[in-house]
């Protein structure tokens, strides 16, 4: 999971004009929407948005497409990694219906960064299925 977690920042880092993204882990550990990072138990706290969250992304074949342009950086940050491994999970989704979800968070929110860190680099959500 975790050259997938790189590498889909790379391409993201690579095709995006929103803020860089640091590289997500776990969604479990993703605080519940409309709670911050740390859950908080004031009334202000818990009215706040939720400082990360997952958006929209490419579908199979622009998710593909981009994680094969960074297969060297893939070399850099998974050394020894393989690369065959990796790109299988994106060739499995292209043709099916759905697209995959990229993590994204509020850079002016203090716990933004931190919540970002606890989410998966990217999700496939098939189409018809509820978002992450």
């Amino acid at each position: 999971m975790r050259a997938l977690t790189a590498i889909v920042i790379f391409s993201l880092l690579a095709t995006s004009t929103s803020a860089a993204v640091p590289i997500p882990r776990d969604q479990a550990s993703a605080p519940p929407v409309g709670k911050i990072a740390d859950n908080r138990d004031s009334k202000r706290d818990q009215n706040r948005p939720r400082p990360c969250w997952y958006e929209p992304g490419p579908d199979a074949a622009t998710m593909l497409r981009r994680q094969m342009e960074v297969k060297e950086y893939y070399h850099h940050v998974v050394p020894g990694g393989d690369w065959e491994e990796h790109i299988r999970q994106f060739r499995e989704k292209v043709g099916v219906k759905g697209r995959w979800w990229t993590p994204a968070y509020n850079a002016e929110h203090p716990d933004g960064l931190a919540c970002w860190s606890s989410l998966d680099g990217a999700l496939w959500v098939p189409e018809g299925a509820p978002r992450p």
